[in-house]
């Protein structure tokens, strides 16, 4: 894959054969824009086949494990960070002028950026872990965008597939995957806005085709989140929010001491039991 940008503010990929690679994209404002051609539009949406970036690029870099994200900087200052579909993932470093170079470190997880006022500076980065598991059912977050779920038993690998398919396809969410909840056979997905639930066939306990059922559109900030045969319990700090598939509040708690760590303990629908684990500080030195 071959990532290029312009001083048109624009990113495209290209196979190394020379043919431009168009990513479909799930959004209908994307594809909008694909119809329409537009020569500029909102940051991080396509033009074409280009993803229009905002600013003016100076310099990127492939970073990563497998060399599955892209760093790129130039006029606005920061390190932008997107996936290799130029789905944008965020902002690694804001300097105070231009970022004119940029270098990746061989082994280490570690990117040199140059700026215009003559600046050099070391950015170690880190991607911290999002998964989830209930009993034989591990799900994990792959690539910031993808979500992977294994079955620990036969340790086949399902991939998510949009509901009008009845065969097994990889949804790109083409957003960061911030949170995910397993619970039996069921998935929720937390993207920026919304929250996505996803099901696979309840009288199969090997099925791994999983299928959307519900986007609940809400936007919140979130510690911890489980999922319940009917609702969504999320963990901010010391509050414990309880709400449906609508997005509406249901019941809310206080606990005693912000919680660190939960699991769901099973039970009937409706009435399913949490474990919560809570850090109680000692008022003794």
């Amino acid at each position: 894959m071959l990532a290029v940008c312009d001083w048109s503010e624009r990113l495209s990929f290209y196979h190394l054969a020379g043919k431009q690679v168009l990513q479909p994209s799930g959004s209908l404002m994307s594809r909008l824009t694909i119809a329409q051609k537009s020569v500029k539009g909102p940051v991080g949406i396509k033009c074409g086949k280009d993803r229009y970036l905002g600013f003016i690029p100076m310099c990127m870099k492939w970073i990563g494990d497998l060399s599955e994200y892209l760093a790129v900087a130039g006029q606005n200052r920061k390190v932008n960070l997107y996936s290799y579909e130029g789905c944008q993932l965020g902002a690694l470093s804001e300097e105070n002028s231009w970022i004119v170079s940029s270098a990746k470190h061989p082994r280490e997880k570690c990117l040199i950026i140059g700026c215009q006022d003559g600046t050099i500076r070391s950015l170690t980065y880190s991607l911290p872990l999002v998964h989830s598991f209930f009993r034989d059912r591990y799900a994990f977050r792959e690539i910031m965008t993808d979500v992977v779920i294994q079955h620990l038993v036969t340790e086949q690998r399902g991939k998510l597939t949009f509901s009008v398919s009845r065969y097994p396809a990889r949804i790109k969410c083409r957003d960061v995957v911030e949170r995910i909840a397993v619970y039996r056979n069921r998935l929720a997905i937390q993207l920026s806005d919304r929250i996505l639930i996803y099901e696979s066939a309840l009288d199969d306990p090997f099925d791994m085709h999983y299928r959307i059922q519900q986007k609940v559109m809400l936007k919140f900030d979130c510690q911890l989140l489980l999922l319940t045969s009917q609702h969504i319990v999320h963990f901010q700090g010391r509050r414990i929010t309880c709400i449906n598939s609508q997005g509406k509040v249901v019941r809310e708690w206080r606990a005693e001491a912000p919680v660190q760590c939960t699991c769901q303990q099973g039970g009937l629908e409706e009435v399913e039991g949490l474990i919560i684990g809570m850090y109680c500080q000692s008022n003794s030195e």
